[in-house]
């Protein structure tokens, strides 16, 4: 069995953290059949469905769901008028969330600057859903609807991700003979980018030291459902606080 690539519509991506460590090569080219085939240089890709751009800040695929909300907001206006709250909301779950959990687990933990947008966009929904006015505080429309926001919504996948991946996901493991000796994980160094910080596979080590006993179920179902109601009982200040590694 061969893999073969379509040289026409392959593309290369070049990560860095900024743009003063790009690479400033354009082309590629590869010699192949005495035919030289020439690669071009992309800033941003998509790959299953996802938005990859080189600097790994995710406002690209942002962007990219925005404009699709948008495009579904007007029909939510009009059939606020036709259906009732139960039936919007089970619209919301499959047009709206379905765009907003998908892949978040990679590009939930990215700037807040470029998340903005897309909060204020979920929450037009939920204004709409449930008849409430712009000034309406949103801290009291999800605690009353108990749907995720973008940032719960990204860690209870981030953490029904881990749960289900459990078995490929290394501890940090140590031989030392250190004071608590009964402790087997050690707190991995803290980065300096804020990206790193809110990565899945940096965050992962730190929920599996503060969720210890929720972790412990076999059954991802279970586990699942019980996340979901500890999630609902959280502000929106304790999952900011969660972005914070302590020290």
């Amino acid at each position: 069995m061969t893999l073969t690539l379509n040289l026409d519509k392959t593309k290369f991506l070049t990560f860095s953290c900024n743009k003063s460590n790009c690479s400033n090569f354009q082309y590629l080219s590869i010699p192949l059949d005495n035919v030289k085939y020439t690669i071009r240089n992309v800033k941003s890709i998509t790959y299953l469905g996802i938005e990859i751009d080189q600097h790994l800040k995710w406002d690209i695929h942002v962007n990219k769901i925005i404009k699709k909300l948008i495009s579904i907001l007007f029909t939510f206006k009009k059939m606020r008028n036709i259906l009732q709250t139960n039936e919007l909301k089970v619209l919301y779950h499959a047009l709206v969330e379905s765009h907003l959990q998908y892949g978040i687990s990679d590009w939930g933990g990215m700037y807040t600057c470029h998340s903005k947008n897309l909060e204020v966009i979920q929450k037009f929904f939920l204004k709409i859903i449930y008849k409430r006015n712009k000034t309406y505080p949103t801290e009291n429309l999800f605690q009353e609807t108990s749907i995720f926001s973008l940032r719960k919504l990204y860690f209870y996948r981030m953490l029904c991700l881990q749960q289900k991946n459990k078995q490929h996901l290394k501890s940090i493991s140590h031989i030392h003979n250190i004071r608590h000796k009964k402790s087997q994980n050690l707190k991995p160094q803290e980065p300096q980018n804020q990206l790193v910080k809110k990565h899945f596979t940096l965050l992962h080590h730190v929920f599996s030291q503060k969720f210890l006993i929720l972790l412990k179920f076999e059954i991802i179902f279970t586990i699942k459902k019980k996340l979901k109601i500890w999630f609902q009982q959280l502000s929106e200040n304790d999952i900011q606080n969660m972005y914070t590694i302590s020290k």
